[in-house]
């Protein structure tokens, strides 16, 4: 597994959901993604989407309304039984504030619900537990075949085995360190209830 943005955070927003972003989508049946800066962008809620791209003033309101759309719209292949999805995400992306309290809290709760589907394996790589490797870069990969990395600028797109490889070798080492199902749950309904109690006192 990998980890800066991506379409997710990154300077390449309007590039993110373009036709050709959901490609490799809808042509692999499975996918892998680490995530070490925010929450994937298929399992984002819409107030946490709003709250990524109202972080880039340099985009339009109307381009701005069409991204986030085209991103809420992709979500639907998480529903497709025929996919699996497989992601890690470090736990300091779940408690970052990309959005209110309420909002984040609302968020972690899509995740735990996100990871009661048969087809979606939801990671959570914990800070109680010794980093296996540094997460320097996002990536996405599709069928063992094909990875995508993603940097600040721009997304690097390999189908050379040795590339693919390494990715390969990084996200199971990442995995093998993630907390799965009930663990992973209680971590983040712990976070999440974490931001209630914030909200409630505010």
């Amino acid at each position: 597994m990998g980890f800066p943005p991506s379409g997710d955070a990154a300077g390449s927003l309007p590039i993110a959901e373009s036709p050709d972003r959901n490609r490799p989508q809808q042509a692999f049946a499975a996918q892998e993604v680490g995530r070490s800066e925010l929450i994937p962008g298929l399992l984002q809620s819409a107030e946490y989407v709003s709250a990524v791209f109202a972080l880039h003033p340099e985009l339009s309101s109307e381009a701005k309304t069409k991204t986030i759309a085209a991103r809420l719209e992709r979500q639907a292949v998480l529903y497709d039984r025929h996919r699996e999805f497989h992601f890690v995400i470090c736990e300091h992306v779940l408690r970052w504030r990309i959005c209110p309290p309420a909002a984040m809290a609302t968020q972690l709760d899509r995740l735990v619900s996100l990871s009661r589907l048969p087809n979606v394996t939801i990671g959570v790589l914990p800070l109680s537990r010794l980093m296996p490797d540094f997460p320097m870069t996002c990536f996405s990969m599709y069928d063992d075949r094909l990875a995508i990395v993603e940097t600040f600028h721009s997304e690097i797109t390999t189908h050379d085995p040795r590339d693919v490889g390494i990715y390969l070798s990084k996200f199971a080492a990442f995995d093998a360190a993630a907390l799965y199902e009930d663990d992973m749950r209680a971590l983040t309904e712990g976070i999440r209830d974490e931001f209630f109690q914030e909200q409630e006192s505010a």
